[in-house]
């Protein structure tokens, strides 16, 4: 090859790099006027909802959740189920949870492709403690069957965000979910990893965290955590004063923690679930205690940087990533989620390969 031709075809790639991405950006920009954005979910595209950090895990429908969530330190909450709580106040957002096989008839009635664009459902929570007796409790292989049941066809029809199943801190959670992603074999989109911890060591905690989005490279949701001894009773429970001192470094650690993208303290209501009730952020008659107000106040304001679009984590993670733009340009023509799905891919990969010769 001469230098001409060399120079003359590094200048017609470089042409064509800058029309690729023109292109995309006509795509995107389409997708978004046209309001598909709302339809795909800003999760699909890789964005993180304007959000705070901070959640509540609450499991009393019949109280109040004005005390806490009027807050705008707070963003979101949880109710482990598909149900919403029909007070909540109106700036926070539901994540709906499939808690399991028992909540199945629930979550299909609550949580479709109508009632998440009709309500605006950005994300979903997946099975609750997998690996723990008494919670879910499903195999890393039942639980993969499940999902691709009842969850993928949820992110192909509207791209709502998909966070894994939550697995406690004991020694077989992490393995639980290298097994579960094993078992989907590619087929399960995990948007976000989501976990559980009860300790009374603030920096296992943070090692903890650290190490699972180390392992899964994915943003981290703490949807439970609190200073709780599940272990050997020869170190006791946290004091009212262990407790505050816990909460203070995990929950400021986790504010300025780019990767940790929400979490939830589980003292939210006054049942704390056969938790040590030191942990609770309300008194018995429903006011804020010393503890609420230092969730409702650690750490400033909420960070909401963005997520990388092009993070890739182990075998059976899929993200979305460069397919977003052209999956939703082809459901603005074609109309077929399904179909869309399988084009996506094609098409960016005949894009790229167009871009690159």
């Amino acid at each position: 090859m001469t230098a001409v031709t060399a120079g003359t075809r590094k200048e017609s790639r470089s042409q064509r790099l800058r029309l690729g991405q023109a292109i995309l950006a006509v795509l995107l920009y389409s997708t978004i006027d046209q309001g598909v954005d709302a339809r795909i979910g800003v999760t699909a595209l890789q964005r993180r909802a304007d959000t705070a950090k901070a959640g509540l895990a609450w499991n009393n429908p019949n109280l109040s959740m004005n005390a806490l969530g009027s807050s705008d330190k707070i963003g979101w909450y949880y109710t482990w189920s598909a149900w919403r709580v029909a007070a909540a106040p109106s700036h926070l957002e539901f994540v709906p949870m499939f808690w399991g096989l028992p909540q199945i008839t629930d979550f299909q009635a609550q949580v479709n492709p109508g009632t998440i664009l009709e309500r605006n459902y950005k994300n979903i929570l997946a099975m609750n403690e997998p690996n723990q007796q008494g919670q879910a409790q499903v195999s890393a292989v039942d639980a993969a069957a499940q999902w691709k049941q009842y969850l993928e066809p949820l992110k192909a029809d509207t791209g709502v965000r998909l966070g894994s199943p939550a697995p406690t801190n004991a020694p077989d959670g992490k393995q639980w979910l290298y097994d579960f992603l094993g078992a989907c074999g590619g087929g399960c989109t995990v948007d976000f990893i989501a976990l559980h911890y009860y300790g009374i060591n603030a920096t296992d905690f943070i090692n903890h965290v650290t190490d699972y989005h180390n392992a899964f490279q994915r943003p981290i949701w703490v949807t439970e955590w609190a200073c709780q001894n599940f272990g050997d009773p020869k170190f006791g429970q946290c004091s009212e004063g262990d407790v505050s001192d816990f909460l203070e470094t995990t929950q400021s650690w986790m504010e300025k923690t780019d990767f940790v993208e929400r979490y939830s303290w589980l003292g939210a209501t006054i049942n704390v679930q056969g938790v040590n009730p030191d942990n609770n952020l309300m008194s018995s008659n429903g006011q804020v205690n010393d503890l609420g107000n230092q969730y409702l106040h650690q750490g400033g304001a909420s960070s909401t940087s963005g997520a990388s679009p092009t993070a890739t984590g182990p075998s059976g993670i899929t993200g979305t990533g460069g397919v977003v733009p052209l999956n939703a340009a082809c459901r603005l023509l074609v109309g077929q989620s399904a179909v869309c799905a399988v084009l996506g891919p094609v098409l960016l990969s005949v894009f790229v390969t167009w871009v690159m010769v």
